[in-house]
């Protein structure tokens, strides 16, 4: 259900008007309410009008903020735990990508018992996706990349525009790629570029680690995975992104 945009937004959330005026319970509908930038014309702050925290009070109703190119801000209410820690996978949104690569990405799941894994998938690519992991432990949130890399801690991610949008959300990640050989062997050849992420050629250095082709095995990813968990791992990661963000403004 998209809610209309107002300033008054708030009341909807505080006085509960979605269940009288449409006879259903707001814990049984999804709700996503577009925020355009007029609303912040209207000097709106959610935590001024609201009396809360917003983060806080929308986590308590299973709900996230994000923020997207077109619209300032969008509320969803998700289908998924958020009360575990959340590790995403970006398996990508091309057919044969993620064939080749989601299986891998998948098969940490089960050295993370702890964390509630979610696939990032397109609405093209969502039954693929169901198929590719069905009997794995893994949700699948369709065509809300940035949602849910907001409420990541951090992400699986196919070499492509998703690694640098994960370092603007302040995502640790770790790049995971494999193509048919001929076709690695031909970039390689043509294509001069020493790394596969943009954060990296940005950078012009390592700042994300790279798993291509052979190096892309369970050992590997498990053993990134750990180090961007650990607090050292992550504090690295997250200067490096600042610099990355300072470089980009």
């Amino acid at each position: 259900m998209n809610l209309p945009d107002d300033c008054g937004y708030n009341k909807i959330f505080k006085h509960n008007w979605v269940t009288p005026v449409y006879g259903l319970s707001m814990s049984l509908i999804p709700i996503i309410h577009k925020l355009c930038k007029k609303s912040w014309g209207w000097h709106f702050y959610p935590q001024k009008d609201m009396n809360y925290n917003s983060d806080k009070w929308f986590e308590k109703q299973n709900m996230v903020l994000s923020f997207d190119s077109q619209i300032d801000l969008i509320i969803v209410k998700l289908s998924i735990d958020i009360n575990k820690s959340i590790i995403s996978i970006l398996p990508g949104s091309r057919k044969q990508e993620i064939k080749r690569n989601l299986p891998t990405m998948l098969n940490v799941i089960t050295k993370f018992p702890n964390y509630q894994f979610v696939i990032a998938s397109t609405e093209e690519m969502y039954d693929l996706c169901k198929q590719i992991s069905e009997g794995k432990n893994v949700e699948i949130v369709k065509d809300q990349t940035y949602t849910v890399l907001k409420i990541s801690e951090l992400s699986l991610v196919t070499s492509g525009t998703a690694t640098l949008e994960a370092a603007m959300f302040n995502v640790p990640q770790l790049v995971c790629y494999k193509t048919d050989p001929l076709t690695y062997f031909l970039a390689k050849l043509f294509i001069r570029i020493k790394w596969i992420s943009l954060v990296n050629i940005i950078m012009e250095r390592l700042v994300v680690k790279e798993f291509v082709q052979s190096e892309m095995t369970q050992k590997n990813l498990v053993s990134e995975t750990n180090n961007l968990l650990s607090e050292s791992g992550k504090i690295q990661i997250l200067q490096d992104y600042k610099m990355l963000q300072e470089k980009r403004s």
